[in-house]
């Protein structure tokens, strides 16, 4: 029973030991939060059956907020999503407060949604004013989360040494069904 006691007590304490210099390191390397806008994506009505949707460039306002351990600096932020990436030096990184910065991702870069019973156009449906209930009924919005991720990494560094820090961030996009160009201007009059 004692060899067990021994044994077990030998291993929490290698936990603890391990637990503790993780918590530590975390600490030192500093943190990267990543705050961002949705844009919004219109979309006119589609057949029914078709499945997928196609998404233009995307637009994000991306609000970096860095902060390093105790004597470093951050140098350097650096974005990427696919093959898109963009570097922010240290003239360009906001030491006081966030740090703004666009980013745009094109469409070619991000894959089709499959999208089911959204902004669907009813078959053989007549643009006049005795349908535009139907219209507003499918006048909707809908939230895709994590269309896309966003990887950043921030490099915190004085003149002897310097630490990497590593976030993600999943970017989301609204969809808007609108309406078809005939049926705004019969509404609007």
């Amino acid at each position: 029973m004692k060899s067990i006691d021994r044994k077990l007590t030998s291993v929490l304490l290698l936990t603890t030991t391990c637990c503790l210099d993780a918590v530590g390191q975390s600490a030192e390397t500093g943190t990267l939060t990543i705050d961002t806008d949705t844009p919004v994506v219109r979309i006119e009505a589609r057949a029914a059956g078709r499945s997928f949707v196609r998404l233009p460039s995307l637009d994000y306002v991306i609000q970096l907020n860095p902060q390093c351990a105790a004597g470093l600096k951050p140098r350097a932020i650096s974005l990427s999503v696919a093959d898109t990436r963009k570097s922010l030096a240290t003239d360009d990184i906001s030491g006081e407060s966030a740090t703004a910065s666009t980013f745009t991702i094109p469409g070619s870069q991000i894959g089709p949604i499959a999208m089911k019973d959204f902004c669907i156009a009813e078959a053989g449906e007549q643009e006049s004013p005795q349908t535009s209930q139907n219209q507003s009924d499918r006048d909707q919005k809908v939230t895709i989360a994590s269309v896309v991720s966003l990887q950043a990494s921030l490099l915190c560094a004085s003149e002897t040494e310097s630490r990497m820090t590593y976030a993600s961030r999943g970017l989301d996009v609204i969809l808007e069904c609108e309406l078809p160009r005939e049926t705004r201007d019969e509404m609007s009059n």
